[in-house]
């Protein structure tokens, strides 16, 4: 991977990062696919759709701790 790309793809991370510890789902889920496709290890194991995976932070946001 050149380095531009890796540049990125960290930035893309921090990002993500920063939503999460914001509790800020609309930032968390901006570079999600409309079909993007979710698998987890607890119901429902498969959630499709941005606004499904919405649905899911959602839900589990309380239970984070910053």
């Amino acid at each position: 991977m050149s380095s531009p790309d890796v540049e990125t793809i960290r930035g893309l991370i921090a990002d993500w990062s920063r939503a999460l510890e914001a509790k800020n789902t609309g930032h968390l889920l901006a570079n999600y696919l409309p079909d993007v496709v979710l698998y987890d290890a607890i119901p429902p194991y498969k959630s499709v759709g941005v606004e499904a995976i919405r649905q899911i932070w959602e839900a589990c946001m309380p239970s984070f701790f910053f």
